[in-house]
């Protein structure tokens, strides 16, 4: 048997075969009729199935590709927010840093109550 490539083509050779070695019994016309009707409905059931089994992955799929770029848009916001951090107590220490070089108690005083109390923690542990 040459391999078919859809349900429709399977049934066309399974029907053939059946009809090409001569006048049949009715008896054998009969199975070879059943073995085709059930051989059919198992293909028809087989197929619905992969179709099911495909959409039902398919929705999985889509509603995890979703969560994912849901995470990745949350992880680049908090990633930015931290960028931001991190340039406000470089410029603010920067400004005090120059404040204090130059002498100025009231403007380095001043940059330090603008500290980030995350990074005023760090500042009074190692001043």
């Amino acid at each position: 048997m040459s391999e078919a490539t859809s349900n429709v083509e399977f049934a066309h050779q399974v029907h053939e075969q059946g009809h090409h070695h001569g006048p049949p019994s009715d008896r054998r016309a009969q199975w070879v009729g059943i073995a085709e009707a059930v051989l059919l409905s198992i293909v028809a059931v087989m197929t619905a199935w992969s179709g099911y089994q495909a959409a039902k992955w398919g929705a999985l799929s889509a509603k995890q590709y979703s969560q994912v770029s849901r995470t990745t848009v949350m992880s680049q916001e908090k990633a930015t927010l931290a960028g931001q951090d991190r340039l406000y107590d470089i410029v603010t220490f920067d400004a005090w840093v120059a404040a204090t070089t130059a002498g100025n108690k009231k403007l380095a005083a001043f940059y330090e109550r603008r500290f980030r109390p995350e990074y005023d923690a760090a500042f009074l542990a190692e001043a």
